[in-house]
């Protein structure tokens, strides 16, 4: 058996697909921040897909460039204390878009209530990132 996540041996009255979507508005050349979102105390968490959309601001202003972002990211889940990468991996190894999101080799357990933090560092020494969108893509599982 994998080790991972320890998975949930209980049965689930209900799942639907979900999406847990993260946005980070303003990324600057060689900037890093970092944006978290919690999984819902109803349902578990049970994440297979990753996808990433991102605009590139023009003199201050936003324009119709979309593109894949030249940001680098490290999920945590600080409520397990895991870390799912041992350091900051380019984005697009590991996000499609919308279109084609990446599908995870596995897919990843998040119990009720857990935070997941994701850090960003634009490694762009040129273009800003007006608006930056994660979407964690998966099944919400209901006890």
């Amino acid at each position: 058996m994998l080790r991972g996540d320890p998975m949930p041996t209980r049965n689930y009255s209900a799942k639907n697909s979900f999406i847990y979507g993260l946005t980070i508005t303003t990324l600057a050349p060689g900037a890093s921040t970092t944006g978290t979102f919690n999984v819902d105390g109803d349902s578990d968490f049970f994440w297979t897909k990753l996808a990433a959309w991102a605009m590139v601001a023009d003199d201050g202003t936003t324009n119709n460039a979309i593109e894949v972002p030249a940001v680098t990211i490290i999920v945590v889940n600080t409520t397990s204390g895991r870390q799912y990468m041992n350091q900051g991996v380019p984005l697009n190894s590991m996000a499609g878009d919308a279109g084609l999101p990446f599908i995870l080799p596995m897919e990843t357990f998040w119990p009720a209530k857990t935070t997941i933090q994701v850090q960003y560092q634009n490694v762009s020494d040129n273009k800003t990132y007006s608006d930056l969108f994660l979407n964690f893509i998966g099944i919400k599982a209901f006890t």
